[in-house]
């Protein structure tokens, strides 16, 4: 009679779900991103803000970027990524000028003000298949946006990055701008 129980249909099927459920959690809990450490903060040299990015990912920097919109910029991707549109990442661009707030107000949706005891505009959306949270902020003088890129229709708020975003610091005095300095760029990583 025992052996028939443990043949029975109704605990096979228990089975299995109590398989599926184990990998389920085992999966969720081996890909979760750390907490923030500070000893990984990485300072754009000559636009002074600064972010922690995550243990495995490494960190952009161009100088005198040759995009006229930014000043310079610090992007953090994962090591393992492609480089790539729709893989998780990070971007803080110093704008050269005020962004023009309206134009952006009316393409993406306005999500809250403020951000990290900074004067800032919030926006999220989604733009060619990634999800995207963005601040607006200006802080000492300069103007920056803050951009967090998930693939997909992911909700960014609830991302295991935000607590990463919420690392931002921005220098309360414009840095001095070095005059002749050109388009550079460096990666940082272990």
């Amino acid at each position: 009679m025992a052996i028939r129980y443990f043949t029975s249909p109704m605990l096979k099927v228990l089975a299995i779900v109590l398989i599926v459920a184990g990998f389920v959690i085992y999966v969720r809990v081996a890909t979760r991103i750390a907490a923030p450490a500070e000893r990984n903060r990485v300072t754009h040299i000559v636009g002074g803000y600064s972010i922690v990015r995550p243990d495995d990912w490494e960190a952009k920097t161009v100088y005198a970027s040759g995009d006229r919109k930014y000043k310079d910029i610090l992007e953090i991707r994962p090591k393992t990524g492609k480089g790539g549109a729709n893989e998780p990442r990070i971007f803080i661009g110093r704008f050269r000028d005020a962004p023009d707030l309206q134009e952006i107000r009316n393409r993406d949706q306005p999500a809250g003000k403020g951000f990290n005891n900074y004067d800032a505009e919030i926006f999220t959306g989604f733009y060619r298949r990634e999800s995207f949270w963005r601040a607006i902020i200006n802080h000492g003088g300069e103007w920056y946006e803050l951009v967090l890129w998930l693939p997909d229709r992911a909700d960014v708020n609830t991302s295991d990055l935000m607590p990463y975003v919420k690392t931002f610091r921005a220098p309360d005095v414009p840095p001095t701008t070095m005059p002749g300095t050109s388009a550079a760029t460096t990666t940082l990583s272990d």
